[in-house]
């Protein structure tokens, strides 16, 4: 962004599944975003439980590796 004249702290929209906010927001974060706006799209109720099952532990793993 910053190569396309976006200052880093100009506020950033992260558009992703609801259940991925949480960790999408970290990773903004951490590339150096400062001004970050949750956007969740819905998730539908269909896959909810599988999806938040693999959110879990995709947010332990990166617990651990320290990538949060």
């Amino acid at each position: 962004l910053q190569a396309r004249g976006v200052p880093a702290d100009a506020p950033t929209a992260v558009v992703t599944s609801d259940f991925h906010l949480l960790r999408a927001v970290h990773i903004a974060r951490r590339q150096g975003l400062a001004a970050v706006v949750p956007v969740g799209a819905p998730t539908p109720i269909t896959t909810r439980y599988n999806a938040w099952l693999r959110e879990y532990f995709a947010l332990a793993s990166s617990w651990a590796l320290r990538e949060l």
